[in-house]
């Protein structure tokens, strides 16, 4: 049995060497683990929302909300195209809770289609120690739709001249005392139409205050909301219930589809410009 005894001792000798090299190597990792805690810190996933407007990123563990900033991520885009770019979130918040999670918000208009990579630097775990930097790709892609039309529930005058080209004040009255200021109402309609809409009427306006039409000016008359087409042009005009009649004092032109910034966008805010300085602001909701 010698024989066999002096022989097993050199491979049992290679046995025990190889076994303490591994454990040396496990006790280091785990050594370089506990000095470095936070090296786990990893973006898990990232994905888009809200029609390209949102990403939502996943972590693997808490995160300190006070180093969850803007200025935290990127944005690396390379779309189908042939474009791409870099951008920074104009909002986040974090999820908090067991998500995990945070929710970056986009400045308009949003992701395109193609590949995108979020990448996270500065970030802090729950525990305040900084992360190194971590990174998730996807893809975001969607079929954009034309509108059919704008649903129009309430248009808002923002500006209006303060009194006439020829600096004449608007709302002639023999019998007025005082400022004279305009009685003021929007109609909005198709050119050489009947309107779609006649609204309510606010006296003595002033053109420095915003002035909101939601209703119309009588049971008698349209109101809203109503639909417009999305490639016909409108005519919106203010107008002034002055003594001796109705007075239009400015009017904008346009078409829907020149104020369709937004793909496939649901409810919107569109602001229409016309005639000396008149702005004012629609409110409504698109259809497919």
């Amino acid at each position: 049995m010698k024989p066999y005894t002096h022989a097993l001792c050199p491979f049992l000798m290679l046995l025990i060497l190889l076994f303490g090299a591994a454990c040396d190597g496990l006790v280091t990792s785990m050594d370089d683990a506990e000095e470095n805690p936070d090296a786990g810190l990893t973006l898990m996933h990232a994905e888009a929302i809200s029609n390209g407007r949102q990403i939502i990123a996943s972590f693997n563990k808490p995160l300190d909300p006070a180093s969850v900033t803007p200025s935290a991520f990127k944005i690396a885009s390379a779309l189908d195209n042939g474009r791409g770019g870099r951008s920074t979130p104009g909002a986040v918040r974090y999820l908090g809770g067991a998500s995990n999670r945070v929710e970056l918000t986009l400045s308009d208009p949003g992701l395109g289609n193609g590949s995108h990579t979020l990448t996270a630097t500065g970030l802090h775990d729950a525990d305040g120690h900084e992360a190194e930097a971590t990174s998730a790709s996807f893809e975001y892609r969607v079929t954009i739709k034309t509108p059919k039309s704008f649903i129009v529930r309430k248009i808002v005058v923002t500006a209006f001249p303060s009194d006439k080209e020829d600096g004449k004040t608007w709302d002639w009255d023999p019998l007025a005392s005082g400022p004279r200021r305009p009685d003021i109402y929007v109609s909005f309609q198709r050119p050489n139409a009947l309107p779609l809409f006649v609204s309510n009427q606010y006296k003595d306006a002033r053109s420095s205050k915003d002035y909101t039409f939601d209703r119309a000016a009588s049971s008698n008359d349209p109101g809203v909301p109503f639909e417009a087409r999305y490639n016909t042009e409108y005519l919106l005009s203010l107008v002034d219930d002055d003594f001796g009649g109705n007075e239009t004092m400015v009017q904008a032109r346009f078409k829907f589809s020149s104020h369709y910034a937004l793909d496939n966008a649901d409810s919107d805010e569109l602001t229409v410009k016309g005639e000396r300085g008149f702005t004012a602001v629609i409110h409504g909701d698109w259809t497919y």
